[in-house]
């Protein structure tokens, strides 16, 4: 029990990874930037989508529950663990795409973790581009 409570109280207390480089810096920056909900081309919306599963497949710790061609959900984390489930939509509008993406964390304290894992999740659906390291598990 001892164990467990050091681990909840140093996942409560420690931050999240910060960038070495400038281009670790200009990444990151990309990424808090960038909205959870976008649109992009229908042209683009296979890979994206392609990227979606995959991400989630590869860096969550939660299985998939949901998988069709408009949405990706994991399972929920159990209230107080310290997993990411993601919930990820896909939407057509016109002769778009609009990407919808939420990251939920079984632990009240690592909200701004679940939050960067979400955008980092939704720059990747849009763009392909990825620096693992800063991804919480």
């Amino acid at each position: 029990m001892a164990v467990f409570c050091i681990l909840w109280v140093y996942s409560c207390v420690s931050t999240m990874r910060t960038p070495t480089s400038n281009e670790e810096r200009i990444y990151l920056q990309n990424v808090e930037s960038f909205p959870l909900r976008f649109v992009i081309s229908k042209n683009e919306a296979g890979d994206a989508w392609g990227r979606a599963q995959s991400w989630i497949g590869r860096y969550s710790n939660m299985k998939i529950q949901v998988l069709s061609d408009y949405v990706i959900q994991t399972y929920n984390p159990r209230e107080g663990s310290l997993n990411y489930g993601y919930y990820v939509t896909k939407t057509p509008v016109g002769e778009n795409v609009e990407i919808n993406v939420e990251c939920i964390s079984g632990n009240m304290f690592n909200k701004n973790k679940a939050l960067r894992n979400a955008r980092i999740l939704a720059y990747y659906i849009k763009t392909g581009k990825l620096m693992t390291q800063f991804i919480e598990q």
